[in-house]
């Protein structure tokens, strides 16, 4: 399982096209669950096309998944970029709250921000400092299958799950070990710092609010290595039309 729901009102738009003429919007809505958040959605065709011309404000429901961009960078590293592809969306037209940040940018008041994911742990969850509190952190594989030249491939995705000590899901997940297979609610927690280049970086997290065990798994495909964060283009060749 792998599915987003989010509601915001509508920060900015960024509409490109590939070299075949394949248009991509990039939007960014804000809204406030548990705390303002703005999120990324890539949206596709006719659909981009569309909402490029709403204007700020507008609120958005969008219901998608998360997928996990891999590249190789020019220095050789290793990077990967947590993305939310749109598979829908509907302009909401309720009288809701607006509200601006203090850049001037509009927030929904309440807005919606819910992950749901159902995949297995590559390795043991491990509990770590975070500042005056802890965390409990571990790694979850979602597969997703996909038609490639009329045959079905497995095409997983490698998400970090983050839990804050004092949550109840951190609870459930300490105990958790590599295979175990979970059910996790959240919500994307984004997050950057500098690099050793002084390049700056940049991660997205699953920040786990309910989270139950499923038993164990019969196999789990760990990722090759641990990944450097950024943020990449999509080739045309993984755009899922």
């Amino acid at each position: 399982m792998n599915h987003v729901q989010l509601m915001g009102s509508i920060v900015q738009n960024d509409l490109r096209y590939t070299p075949n003429g394949k248009p991509i919007l990039e939007t960014t809505i804000a809204g406030n669950t548990d705390g303002t958040w703005y999120q990324r959605v890539t949206l596709f065709g006719k659909t981009a096309e569309t909402h490029a011309d709403l204007p700020t404000g507008t609120i958005l429901y969008i219901h998608g998944r998360l997928v996990q961009d891999r590249w190789e960078a020019k220095d050789g590293s290793k990077r990967s970029a947590v993305k939310v592809l749109s598979s829908g969306t509907r302009i909401v037209t309720s009288d809701l709250q607006v509200k601006l940040d203090a850049k001037g940018q509009p927030v929904l008041q309440p807005g919606l921000h819910a992950i749901t994911l159902a995949g297995n742990l590559t390795r043991d969850a491990e509990e770590k400092d975070a500042g005056p509190s802890r965390i409990v952190k571990a790694s979850l594989a979602v597969n997703d299958r996909r038609l490639v030249n009329n045959e079905w491939t497995d095409d997983p995705h490698y998400f970090e799950l983050v839990a804050w000590n004092d949550a109840p899901a951190a609870g459930s997940l300490r105990s958790l070990t590599k295979g175990s297979s979970v059910l996790a609610f959240g919500r994307l927690d984004h997050r950057s710092w500098e690099g050793k280049d002084g390049s700056k970086r940049y991660a997205t997290d699953v920040k786990v609010t309910e989270l139950h065990p499923l038993g164990k798994a019969n196999a789990v495909t760990p990722p090759a290595a641990r990944l450097d964060i950024d943020a990449p283009v999509a080739s045309e060749g993984a755009l899922p039309f």
